[in-house]
């Protein structure tokens, strides 16, 4: 059970379908980074690097969900820029900057 007592989502597609969806839209995540990088000073701190990271992932769970519903490209960037302002709300950051 994931949190507030919802379950995981099941992927709806294989690996290899998801890389190839993956591959062909990794302009995504560095696009969705810079749609917030002035306005939220929170995704600065956090770090170009970092961000991109967590919209990389965001990236990869969006290609495993996806139900060939509509057009990719505006759901992955949309999972995208809220994976980010997510984490950036929580402090959460994969480098140095939590005092690892």
């Amino acid at each position: 059970m994931g949190r507030r007592g919802r379950t995981e989502a099941k992927p709806v597609r294989g690996e290899k379908e998801r890389d190839e969806l993956v591959l062909a839209y990794l302009d995504v995540p560095p696009r969705a980074v810079r749609s917030l990088w002035r306005r939220m000073p929170s995704v600065r701190e956090m770090g170009w690097d970092d961000a991109v990271q967590v919209a990389n992932l965001a990236l990869l769970r969006a290609a495993s969900l996806w139900k060939d519903a509509g057009e990719f490209r505006p759901y992955a960037f949309a999972s995208c820029r809220r994976n980010v302002r997510v984490a950036a709300r929580r402090g959460v950051f994969l480098g140095p900057k939590q005092g690892c």
